[in-house]
């Protein structure tokens, strides 16, 4: 990409998360992320991928700095590893359209890397690399909810064409805050967009627990409320050194278009939680 081009995505990046700490309309913030950089062979008309993908990650208060730290690092090495590569050039297009965000309270999600074109080395590069440049600074609140209506939103402005959409997200608790997370996720699913989940199931150095939840019910909790569309699965992580290995598979699934053998056409959980989707997290600040 030109040095221009860098420096207008530099500062888009910063415009747009000025303006989301403005609380400016979101129509404004929308537009802007529109306009990233994306390359396209006709002007005015949408290049066509194999996917656009929206990576939500949790970077809320219960994410204390180190698992901040493996979860940046393991993104970053995951999108540059040989399989990540290999799976966006499997397809017709051989290359993905992907933005990246992170979330915690229903007012914050900070846009980390607005919409990209990955179809080379290069370009998996430069995203791993804004990844890897991301503050470690955490917020409060874990809205799952707002999470999935601002991924929403983003997919509606991507800038591209492509028939598969999906919504990859990672989290270690409940949703505590903001909109409910039912009513949100069906919302997305409505547009025809899959929701995968990476749950985090390691406890803080405190060994503190989600109010109800132990760690090992996160994956059941993703599972049964977060996740859902054509072909949606779950990953949990519970040691930190499986969390690149993961991110790896779970990006290198979502892109080439592999599915567990439990795969559904259409994945809504049916299983029952010994909570509901809709029950608080132990403090609404975390």
């Amino acid at each position: 990409m030109p040095q221009s081009g860098r420096v207008r995505r530099r500062w888009l990046v910063k415009f747009v998360n000025r303006a989301g700490s403005a609380a400016l309309g979101w129509r404004i913030v929308v537009a802007l992320i529109a306009l990233a950089a994306l390359r396209s062979p006709a002007a005015g008309e949408p290049v066509g991928v194999d996917l656009q993908l929206v990576i939500a990650i949790d970077i809320s208060s219960s994410m204390d700095e180190s698992r901040r730290r493996v979860q940046r690092d393991g993104y970053a090495r995951a999108i540059r590893s040989a399989e990540v590569l290999a799976a966006i050039k499997s397809g017709p297009h051989g290359r993905i359209a992907m933005a990246c965000f992170g979330w915690a309270s229903p007012d914050y999600q900070r846009v980390i890397v607005p919409w990209t074109i990955v179809e080379t080395p290069a370009d998996a590069d430069a995203v791993a690399h804004a990844i890897e440049q991301e503050l470690l600074a955490s917020e409060g609140g874990t809205s799952i909810s707002a999470a999935l209506l601002f991924s929403e939103r983003l997919l509606h402005a991507a800038g591209t064409r492509s028939d598969r959409k999906v919504i990859d997200v990672s989290g270690d608790g409940p949703n505590n805050s903001g909109p409910l997370l039912r009513p949100a996720r069906a919302s997305v699913l409505a547009g025809g967009v899959t929701i995968n989940g990476l749950a985090i199931a390691l406890r803080t150095k405190e060994e503190r627990t989600f109010g109800p939840f132990p760690p090992t019910t996160i994956r059941s909790y993703y599972r049964d409320c977060v996740i859902g569309g054509a072909g949606a699965f779950v990953i949990a992580v519970a040691e930190v050194g499986d969390f690149e290995p993961a991110i790896r598979t779970k990006l290198t699934m979502e892109i080439a278009e592999l599915h567990p053998l439990t795969r559904r056409v259409a994945y809504v959980s049916k299983h029952l939680l010994a909570v509901g989707c809709e029950t608080p997290g132990s403090r609404r600040g975390r």
